[in-house]
C-alpha cells in the first residue's frame, strides 16, 4: 500500500546538487536540470519552470521536450513531457543560475534550484 501511495503523487526532479562548479568551454551547452512530473504511472503537463537568476557570462533558457522517466516508482521507463535548464557558455569566467520549478500537485510549494558554472579558456 505504501509504494502504491508513494507512486501515485510521484514528482520528481533530475536535477543534481552541485556541490562543484560545473566546468564548460566557450560553445558548450549543457543541461543544468530536468523536471517531469508522474501521478501513479501517468505523465502529467511538464513542471513550469522559470529562472530566477539569469546568466551573466552565458545564455540560459528553458525549453520543454518530451524525455524519458527514469524507471522509477516502480513505473519503468516512460516517455513524459520534460522541462529542462539549458545553459550555453559564452565569454570566460564564473556564472551562476537560478530557477524556481512548480508542480501540479496542489498544495505542494515551488522548489527552487541553482548551479555554478565555470567557463574556462
Amino acid at each position: 500500500m505504501l509504494r502504491l501511495f508513494a507512486a501515485s503523487l510521484l514528482a520528481l526532479a533530475v536535477a543534481p546538487s552541485w556541490s562543484a562548479p560545473i566546468s564548460v568551454k566557450p560553445g558548450q551547452t549543457v543541461v543544468l536540470a530536468s523536471y517531469y512530473e508522474l501521478r501513479g504511472c501517468q505523465a502529467l503537463a511538464a513542471p513550469r519552470l522559470r529562472l530566477t537568476q539569469e546568466a551573466s557570462l552565458g545564455r540560459a533558457t528553458v525549453v520543454g521536450r518530451q524525455g524519458n522517466t527514469g524507471g522509477s516508482g516502480g513505473c519503468g521507463y516512460l516517455a513524459a513531457p520534460v522541462s529542462q535548464v539549458i545553459y550555453r557558455a559564452g565569454k570566460t569566467g564564473r556564472d551562476t543560475v537560478s530557477w524556481e520549478v512548480r508542480y501540479q500537485t496542489r498544495g505542494r510549494a515551488p522548489e527552487t534550484g541553482s548551479a555554478d558554472i565555470v567557463v574556462l579558456p
